[in-house]
C-alpha cells in the first residue's frame, strides 16, 4: 500500500458482495460518485441497504485504487422505503412487510429511534403487534445497532470485529462496558494471551499493580502449561517465578512475590486448588478426585463376579474349539480377570493379541451374561470402526456413547451423573488417547453397578490434552493383565518385530527377502519429499485408493511437513481437471476427489477429530446476488458415513493426503510412508516413531536419514505428565481394603 491521502467519507448504497464470509463482506458501494471499491469488514450489511465509509484512499499493488475503510456505519433508516427495507432485512427478526408499513404508520420517520428509546412498548401501540413480537423486533434492531456501536469502540483499543462479534454474544449491549472495565476477561475467554490483554490494558491506563492482572497471569499460565505439557498440576515455586516473569515485562513493572502468592491464595477453591506445594486448575484436581472416588465405588457395588473357574475354563474351551484358535495363557487370564474383577485394565504391544483376546473376552461374557448389555467404545471414529470389525460387535465413540452436545446446551454429555448410562459392561479401547475430562465424563455415566475393561497400549502417545489416563491406571493398584508375549504370526511380520524393537530402543532390521517394510535413504528434505510423492503415485498405480495410503509426518512446517506435502500431493494425486468442481478458502483448494481430515468433532453427523474421507461434491444450495450460483457447500464420505459443510462450516477439514502421527492414532491403513530428516529433531522420539509404525497394516515405508530414526529410536524423552491421579486411586484403594478387614474383624468378633 502507499500514497495515502487524507481521510475521506463515503455515503452510498451496497450494490453487490465480491466476497462473503459469515456475516462479515467485503464488496463493491455505488457511492454519489459511481462505483468506489473498497477494502474492510462490514456486519449485518445486505444488498440495497445504505452505509457511511470512512477512510484513505490508497493505491493497492495488485488491485489499484481501494478506499482503505478505517471506520463505517450504518445511518439510521428515515425514508418509508428505508425503513421496510431495514425492518424487514433478515437482521430483524419477527416482521413482515405488513407489519413494517404499520410501524411507519404508526411512528413515523423517527420510528427506530423511538423503539430504541421507548423499547417494545413502542411497538404495542401498532395495529397487529402483540407483547412477543414487539419484544423480537426491538431486542433485533438494538442488536444491530448495539453491535455496530460494539465494534466501532472496541476497535479503538485494537480489537477486530470477529473479537468483538464473540464479545458481544456474550455480554451483548453491555460488551464496551465489561471490557473496558476488566479487559483480562479476554484471557479468561481464550480469545486473547495474557501478553496481547495486557497492552490493551495499559492502553485503557489500567493500574499495572490490580490484583486482575496478577489473578489473570495465575490463570492464564496454569492454563498454558498445563495445554503445552499434559500436567495436571505445576509447582507453586514455579508458578510463583513464572507469574514474576510475565508481569515484570516492562520497564517501570515491579510485582513482587509476596503480591503474587497473596493473588494465588486468594484464587484457591475458586479457579484454582493448592495441595501440598501442587497448583491445580480446579477442574483437573476435581476431575481426578471424582474419578479416583467412583473407580473405586465400581470395585466396591454389589454385582456379582464370576468365580466359578471350572465353568469358565469350559467356556474357554468351547470358544477355542468352535472358532479353531488356541489362545495363550496370558490371553486365558485375561478372560479370567476380566470376570472375576468389576474393574480392569488390559494392556500390551504390538502383536500381542489384545484383539484376539477382546473379542474372546465378549463371546464368553455373552455366554455367561446373555442378558447383559455391552458398549464398546474408543476415542475416535476410525479406531471405533476399527474395533467393530475385529470384533464383530457394534462400537461407537466416546462423545458418541456420552451423547456430546458441542455447545448446543448448557450441559457437555447427555449422558453423566444424573443420567447414566444403561450397559452392564463396558469395553474402552485405545486408553491411551483419553484424556483425564474425558476420562471424568465417561466415569460419571457409568451406572454404579457396571462392569469396565479398560484397553490400550502405554507406550503409545499420550492424550493431546491433560491427563495421563492409561498409564496412570497401570500404576495405581486397579486388577491390570498385561500381554507379553508375541505372536508367531506377528513375529512374521518386519512392521511387528521392528515397532517392539523400536519400543525397546533397539534399531530397525530389515530382511531384504520380505516385501512388508523398506527403508529408502535420501540424503535431503527435497529429496525425501519427491520419494515420497514417487512411492504415493506407485501404489495408486499398483490399484490401490487414495485411501489405503497414510502418509505420517512428525511435524507440520517444512519441506516433508503436512502442509507442503499436502499441497504436492493434491496436485499430483488429484490434479485440477474441468470436470471437477473446486473451491479456494484462504490459501488453500478443495476438491472433489480430494482426501481430507476432520478436525473437530461433529457428533450429530457421526464424525469426529482425526476422522479421513473423501469429498465427493463441491457444489451450491443458494444463488447469489448476480442470480448466478455460488459454490457453498462441501459434501465429503467418510467411510460410508456423507457429510455437507455450509460455508462457514470449511474451517472444520483440512487436506488430509499427509497428517501428524499425533492425528494418526487410533487409525490404521495398509499402506504408511514415513519421512524421517534432522529437520524434525526436536520430534524425533522413540513413541512417537513407535506409535507411526504400528499404523501399517501391509506395508511400511521409511523415507531419508537413517540417522535421524536412530536419533528418535535413542530419545525417550518423554515429559513426565505431572498428575496425580495414579496416587488417589491408590489411597482410595488403601481405604476401601482397610474398611473390609475393620468389617471383617467385627463380623469375627460378634460370631
Amino acid at each position: 500500500m502507499q500514497n495515502h491521502i487524507d481521510q475521506v467519507e463515503y455515503k452510498g448504497i451496497i450494490d453487490k458482495f465480491i466476497y462473503q464470509k459469515d456475516e462479515y463482506k467485503i464488496g463493491i458501494l455505488l457511492s454519489v460518485n459511481g462505483k468506489v471499491t473498497f477494502k474492510g469488514t462490514l456486519y449485518g450489511v445486505t444488498k440495497g441497504q445504505e452505509v457511511i465509509l470512512k477512510g484513505r484512499w490508497v493505491n493497492d499493488q495488485k488491485y489499484g485504487k481501494q478506499l482503505q475503510i478505517s471506520s463505517w456505519e450504518k445511518p439510521i433508516p428515515k425514508t418509508a422505503k428505508e425503513l421496510i427495507a431495514f425492518l424487514t432485512s433478515k437482521y430483524i427478526k419477527g416482521c413482515g412487510v405488513k407489519q413494517a408499513e404499520r410501524i411507519i404508520e404508526s411512528l413515523g420517520s423517527n420510528a427506530i429511534e423511538i423503539i430504541l428509546k421507548e423499547k417494545e412498548s413502542s411497538l404495542l401501540k401498532v395495529k397487529g403487534i402483540r407483547k412477543k413480537r414487539a419484544k423480537q423486533i426491538y431486542e433485533s434492531i438494538k442488536e444491530s445497532f448495539s453491535l455496530q456501536r460494539t465494534i466501532e469502540e472496541l476497535s479503538k483499543i485494537g480489537l477486530s470485529p470477529e473479537i468483538a462479534i464473540k464479545l458481544f454474544t456474550i455480554y451483548s449491549d453491555e460488551t464496551v462496558k465489561v471490557i473496558k472495565g476488566n479487559p483480562f476477561l479476554l484471557v479468561h475467554h481464550k480469545i486473547l494471551k495474557f501478553p496481547e490483554a495486557d497492552d490493551i490494558s495499559r492502553k485503557l491506563v489500567m493500574y499495572p499493580l490490580t490484583g486482575l492482572r496478577i489473578e489473570a497471569a495465575i490463570n492464564y499460565l496454569l492454563d498454558e502449561n498445563c495445554a503445552k505439557y499434559g500436567h495436571c498440576y505445576i509447582s507453586e515455586t514455579e508458578l510463583v517465578n513464572k507469574a514474576i516473569s510475565l508481569l515484570n515485562n516492562k520497564k517501570n513493572d515491579f510485582i513482587n512475590e509476596q503480591s503474587v502468592l497473596q493473588s494465588i491464595y486468594s484464587l484457591e477453591d475458586q479457579s484454582i486448588v493448592i495441595e501440598e506445594n501442587r497448583v491445580y486448575p480446579k477442574k483437573f484436581y476435581d476431575y481426578e478426585e471424582k474419578a479416583a472416588v467412583k473407580l473405586i465405588s465400581l470395585l466396591n457395588s454389589k454385582k456379582k463376579v464370576f468365580n466359578n473357574e471350572v465353568k469358565l475354563n469350559n467356556h474357554i474351551k468351547e470358544y477355542q474349539l468352535k472358532n479353531k484358535v488356541i489362545l495363550s495363557e496370558e490371553q486365558k487370564q485375561a478372560i479370567k480377570a476380566v470376570l472375576n474383577n468389576k474393574v480392569m485394565i488390559l494392556t500390551g504391544n504390538a502383536g500381542t493379541g489384545k484383539t484376539t483376546v477382546l473379542k474372546a473376552i465378549i463371546h464368553i461374557y455373552q455366554q455367561v451374561y446373555p442378558k447383559d448389555k455391552i458398549s464398546l467404545s474408543a476415542p475416535t471414529g476410525r479406531a471405533s470402526r476399527r474395533m467393530k470389525e475385529v470384533t464383530q460387535h457394534e462400537a461407537t465413540t466416546n462423545h458418541r456413547l456420552l451423547g456430546y452436545n458441542q455447545g448446543l446446551t448448557n450441559i457437555e454429555f447427555e449422558y453423566n451423573s444424573s443420567n447414566q448410562l444403561k450397559y452392564d459392561f463396558l469395553i474402552i479401547d485405545e486408553m491411551s488417547m483419553v484424556d483425564l475430562h474425558l476420562f471424568h465424563a465417561l466415569l460419571q455415566a457409568i451406572n454404579p453397578h457396571a462392569r469396565v475393561l479398560f484397553t490400550g497400549d502405554a507406550d503409545q502417545l499420550p492424550s493431546i490434552n491433560p491427563g495421563n489416563v492409561l498409564l496412570d491406571l497401570i500404576k495405581s493398584k486397579l486388577p491390570c493383565i498385561r500381554l507379553r508375549e508375541v505372536f508367531r504370526q506377528a513375529k512374521e511380520s518386519q512392521i511387528i518385530t521392528n515397532a517392539n524393537r523400536v519400543n525397546k530402543g533397539k534399531s530397525i532390521e530389515i530382511d531384504q527377502t520380505k516385501d512388508d517394510m523398506y527403508f529408502i535413504q535420501r540424503a535431503n528434505d527435497m529429496s525425501i519429499a519427491n520419494t515420497l510423492i514417487k512411492s504415493a503415485v506407485r501404489f495408486i498405480e499398483k490399484g490401490y485408493s487414495i485411501s489405503d495410503l497414510l502418509i505420517l509426518t512428525p511435524m507440520k512446517n517444512g519441506e516433508i511437513g503436512t502442509y507442503r506435502m499436502n499441497s504436492r500431493l493434491q496436485d499430483i494425486l488429484n490434479p485440477y481437471s474441468i470436470n471437477k468442481n473446486e473451491v479456494k478458502q484462504g490459501n488453500k483448494i478443495f476438491r472433489e476427489g480430494d482426501k481430507v481430515i476432520q478436525t473437530i468433532n461433529r457428533p450429530e453427523d457421526g464424525v469426529f477429530n482425526g476422522d479421513i474421507g473423501i469429498i465427493t461434491h463441491i457444489g451450491s444450495n443458494t444463488k447469489g446476488d448476480n442470480g448466478n450460483r455460488e459454490i457453498d457447500i462441501i459434501s465429503c464420505d467418510y467411510q460410508g458415513i456423507q457429510v455437507t459443510y455450509k460455508k462457514d462450516e470449511w474451517r472444520e477439514i483440512e487436506l488430509g493426503y499427509s497428517i501428524t502421527i499425533h492425528k494418526s492414532q487410533g487409525g490404521q491403513a495398509p499402506i504408511v510412508l514415513i519421512p524421517m530428516s534432522m529437520a524434525h529433531y526436536n520430534m524425533l522420539i522413540r513413541n512417537l516413531i513407535y506409535t507411526g509404525m504400528t499404523r501399517a497394516e501391509e506395508k511400511l515405508i521409511f523415507i531419508g536419514d537413517m540417522n535421524a530414526l536412530n536419533k528418535g529410536i535413542n530419545t525417550n524423552r518423554i515429559i513426565e505428565r505431572r498428575t496425580t491421579l495414579a496416587n488417589k486411586i491408590q489411597k482410595n484403594i488403601e481405604k476401601l481394603t482397610e474398611f473390609h478387614k475393620k468389617r471383617s474383624k467385627n463380623i469375627e468378633n460378634v460370631l
